[in-house]
């Protein structure tokens, strides 16, 4: 019995010192916080800290949060949130399609929007609790003909090339696409997606690299879900606070710009075994943490603070020009004409581009649109993500090739969260 207590303190420690396979990592996921707090209002500074007091609205210390509670029993259900899997074939063909790669609605292109709705509520409730909604409510959706118009949606997301135009027998464009939301969010009822558990961990691949990872076998319903619970949604008994809201916000909106939060080959990467710097892990975990890690300790003097000033000033000079379009939604080629959702409220979807009586977008309108980021993120899979990955160690031309585009990543995603909060909590400017 002697060495059993040594024993079990050493594995805690070196449990402690193993970095998890989580999106961008902490460093990641801070540097974005702290990113999006450089470029925020002080109006939008304000209203964060009366969300977040403990942290006086720094969203960077709570940038991690997500994935810390995914594995508890509350938050058990929002695991599949954080992730949409892309049905494409990296590297030669990358198209991340919102109805095809999330059409249940269970990922984290529709939690981006469900999310910002709660806040969008709460901040024009003049940031007073809402009530917690029935249970029935909770689980009941109105369909986009009620809320926003199907057409209207129907074609801005034909316009903006993030579903091709389809067709049925009959020669009509609804093919067999039934879009509810609710309280849950966006939900695509075409057939139901996959799922996958990521582990912390490297494990061998279960089939060759080039598989087709358009056949998953489709795994049980997570324990403890009710069954006839809709998938992603919270569970009756509570609903989402508003500190919860923001926090898997940010959280999100940093996920979504990491590329293999969109590629569902081999798992997201984590059945790819990599060598880097003679440490053997898998492709996600190198994209998550340790090409940035590696990035801050050699060459940024071991600090996020100073690293946030770099990709600042990249952004100012370097990114300067595209950084200009990067908390900017294309516009729709044809107006858009639709009577206002039932119950006045609007929806995010709605409004895809200015009419031709010049009917100006809200400024919500204008920079969220997660599905044509998940989009262009999704062409850093055929570009960058899976070239040469199978290529011997991984820390020298590969990562110094990937590095630039890690960064710029992060700093994206910073400019757009800190875009989407100014739109919802600083909506008049």
């Amino acid at each position: 019995m002697g060495m059993v207590y040594p024993v079990l303190l050493l594995l805690v420690v070196l449990a402690l010192l193993t970095p998890s396979a989580e999106a961008w990592g902490r460093n990641g996921h801070s540097l974005t916080g702290r990113v999006a707090m450089q470029l925020v209002s002080e109006t939008t500074k304000a209203a964060l800290a009366k969300i977040l007091p403990e942290v006086n609205g720094d969203i960077s210390q709570v940038s991690s949060w997500a994935d810390e509670v995914k594995s508890t029993p509350r938050f058990r259900y929002t695991a599949p949130l954080h992730y949409s899997d892309a049905h494409d074939d990296p590297p030669f063909s990358c198209s991340y399609i919102f109805a095809r790669d999330c059409p249940d609605g269970n990922c984290v292109i529709a939690a981006i929007r469900n999310f910002t709705e709660i806040l969008v509520k709460y901040q024009e409730n003049g940031y007073k609790e809402p009530e917690p909604a029935p249970v029935a409510e909770q689980h009941r959706g109105r369909t986009l003909l009620q809320a926003a118009g199907w057409d209207r949606i129907k074609q801005l997301v034909v316009d903006l090339k993030l579903v091709p135009a389809a067709t049925d027998s009959e020669g009509s464009d609804d093919a067999e696409v039934s879009l509810v939301v609710g309280s849950e969010g966006l939900h695509v009822q075409r057939r139901r997606r996959r799922r996958r558990r990521r582990p912390s961990r490297p494990t061998p691949p279960t089939r060759p690299p080039g598989g087709n990872p358009r056949q998953p076998s489709p795994p049980p319903r997570t324990p403890g879900t009710p069954p006839n619970t809709p998938p992603g949604s919270p569970p009756g008994e509570h609903a989402y606070s508003p500190a919860e809201a923001l926090k898997f916000l940010v959280h999100l909106v940093q996920d979504v710009h990491q590329p293999l939060h969109l590629s569902g080959k081999l798992r997201g990467g984590n059945d790819a075994p990599v060598l880097f710097a003679g440490k053997h892990m898998n492709l996600h975990g190198l994209w998550d943490y340790a090409m940035l890690e590696r990035a801050i300790s050699q060459d940024y003097k071991g600090s996020e603070v100073y690293l946030t000033q770099v990709l600042l000033a990249k952004r100012q000079v370097e990114w300067r020009e595209e950084a200009d379009t990067w908390a900017t939604c294309p516009m729709p080629k044809t107006p858009l004409a639709i009577a206002p959702p039932v119950g006045g409220s609007q929806s995010p979807l709605d409004g895809g581009g200015a009419s031709s009586a010049g009917t100006s977008l809200k400024p919500l309108d204008k920079i969220m649109c997660p599905e044509f980021w998940a989009f262009g993120i999704d062409q850093l899979n055929c570009g960058n993500v899976w070239q040469g990955y199978q290529d011997g160690d991984l820390s020298g031309e590969y990562y110094e090739r990937n590095l630039p585009v890690v960064l710029k990543s992060v700093t994206m995603g910073g400019v757009r969260l800190a875009a989407l909060l100014e739109a919802i909590f600083n909506p008049n400017e």
